[in-house]
């Protein structure tokens, strides 16, 4: 109400309450004052007033009341007995006198305090009515502000209080919008912020659980977004959650939070918008874990109170992944591969590769010897595993003996060809090679031996070579004219050594031929 309005307010009152004096409600003295400019006008007039207040001095001629610098002069020979009272009412009208305004007494009378006035007026408020709580309520706050009375203050804020927990008993459950106004307008009233804060948690919960129910088109991420700015407490990040603590808030939110203090309902914010974080990430999970480092990475960034769940995410991705494996290029395998070297995990590592290689050598069989070489040179160059190599270098060889690649590699690794079975060299009957060496000494050709160790064993070239290609390799044949003495040599390809797999007698002459197999028998024991 602006002054004019009050002033005007305060006249009519006044002039109405002339003659009735002391017999109708009077009014209090910080009304009195607002009015305070217009009291010269006022003392020109008949107007009279009553007014009560409390007193800050009672003397036999004059009294002041507190927080008023006008006089108010007392009828002659008055005796007031207060009882301890402080407050008077007074009736009477403004005069100047000696160029002073002061206010002339005609009665005066003790009257009830503040407390006892709220108790009075609380009587006849509807208690179902909300405004009349409201209404009490500034009345109390006036006074209570004129005296700077925190007692009175405090029962302002109970009324308001009280209007408010009625308001908010009207409201449908589903009113969370309306939950929000209510907060808003306790803030207003100037009440505490965790009066409002139990009643905005209480209307956020409430619009989550209608967000989750089922044909409800709430964006999760926006409802998520909005409770870190609105929840005091939901952007601070905890040290750590503790699952009690959780549990008991997951439990019956409403209640925990309502009976926690500031500091927990920072904690409760923060939970709360854990809650919605979970729901809103887990979501975008994918049941076979192929999503999981991108899940991770959001649990990081917006849950960093939770690094083992995203640990544990990230751990499906990979797990998929090597389920994958097998569908992989080499360079996806050996990325996936860098992963767990990253994460210092060299059996994972291992199992990638190893997984890899037995998805690929179905694939690598189709190419007979050539792809189970190119196999066996990566597991050496993947794992290390020479035995593993081994074994598929003996396979490729007996699938493909014209394939020189194998057989170069056996060799060169320490094995030999001994009775049709590749042998580690160490292995070899040593007799073997003493066959040949004696052979040689003595002049004589065996079977088995290399262009190189017949010139040896001979000590002079043949008097005619022959070279037989065909598609299976390549067939020589060494013709000694004057002993008649013919010897056939085989190899599959320019890579293998060529040797002996058949010894003859030109005709006229006991003949002696031993056909041997393309492949022989032997190994080269005399390299």
């Amino acid at each position: 109400m602006n002054l004019s309005i009050r002033y005007f307010a305060l006249l009519c009152f006044a002039v109405i309450c002339g003659a009735n004096a002391l017999a109708v409600e009077p009014r209090p003295i910080q009304d009195f004052m607002e009015v305070e400019e217009k009291w010269p006008q006022l003392a020109k007039t008949s107007t009279r007033w009553h007014l009560e207040g409390r007193y800050a001095f009672l003397g036999k001629t004059e009294m002041r009341f507190t927080k008023c610098p006008l006089r108010f002069l007392l009828p002659t020979g008055t005796v007031l007995n207060t009882k301890g009272a402080k407050v008077v009412e007074v009736a009477g009208y403004l005069e100047e006198q000696d160029k002073e305004i002061v206010f002339v007494i005609e009665n005066i009378a003790t009257y009830p305090d503040g407390e006892e006035q709220l108790r009075l007026r609380r009587a006849g408020v509807n208690p179902s009515r909300p405004e009349g709580w409201y209404e009490l309520a500034d009345w109390v706050s006036r006074r209570g502000t004129f005296y700077s009375d925190e007692t009175l203050l405090g029962k302002a804020t109970e009324l308001r209080q009280n209007g408010i927990a009625l308001e908010r008993t009207a409201l449908d459950s589903d009113d969370y919008k309306g939950m929000l106004e209510l907060a808003q307008k306790a803030l207003n009233f100037g009440l505490s912020t965790e009066f409002a804060r139990e009643m905005q948690h209480a209307a956020y919960r409430r619009q989550y659980e209608i967000a989750l129910r089922p044909k409800q088109n709430t964006n999760i991420d926006e409802l998520t977004s909005l409770l870190k700015k609105q929840l005091k407490g939901g952007a601070k990040h905890l040290a750590a959650v503790d699952p009690d603590v959780q549990k008991d808030y997951l439990e019956d939110p409403l209640t925990v939070y309502a009976n926690g203090n500031a500091a927990k309902r920072d904690i409760y914010d923060r939970l709360f918008v854990i809650d919605l974080e979970l729901a809103r990430i887990q979501r975008d999970a994918k049941e076979d874990g192929s999503n999981g480092e991108e899940i991770a990475g959001r649990i990081e960034t917006f849950l960093p109170e939770y690094p083992e769940l995203a640990e544990q995410y990230r751990k499906m991705e990979l797990d998929y992944l090597v389920s994958r494996v097998g569908r992989m290029t080499r360079q996806e395998m050996l990325d996936l591969g860098k992963k767990f070297e990253a994460r210092k995990e060299p059996d994972r590592v291992a199992e990638v590769r190893r997984d890899w290689l037995t998805a690929l050598e179905p694939r690598m069989r189709r190419d007979r010897g050539r792809g189970l070489c190119n196999l066996a040179e990566d597991w050496i160059t993947l794992l290390s595993d020479k035995e593993k190599a081994v074994e598929l270098y003996i396979e490729a060889y007996k699938i493909d003996p014209g394939y020189p690649v194998s057989t170069r590699w056996l060799e060169e690794n320490g094995y030999v060809l001994y009775g049709g079975k590749w042998i580690p060299e160490d292995e070899a009957p040593v007799r073997m090679e003493t066959v040949i060496d004696t052979a040689m000494r003595e002049g004589r050709v065996i079977e088995g031996m290399t262009v190189e160790q017949v010139l040896t064993a001979l000590g002079t070239e043949p008097t005619t070579k022959l070279q037989l290609p065909s598609s299976r390799g390549l067939t020589q044949v060494f013709v000694y004219g004057d002993s008649g003495l013919t010897i056939r040599f085989f190899r599959r390809t320019h890579l293998d050594d060529s040797k002996v797999v058949a010894i003859g007698q030109a005709a006229g002459k006991r003949a002696r031929k031993r056909e041997a197999d393309p492949q022989p028998p032997v190994p080269d024991s005399g390299r």
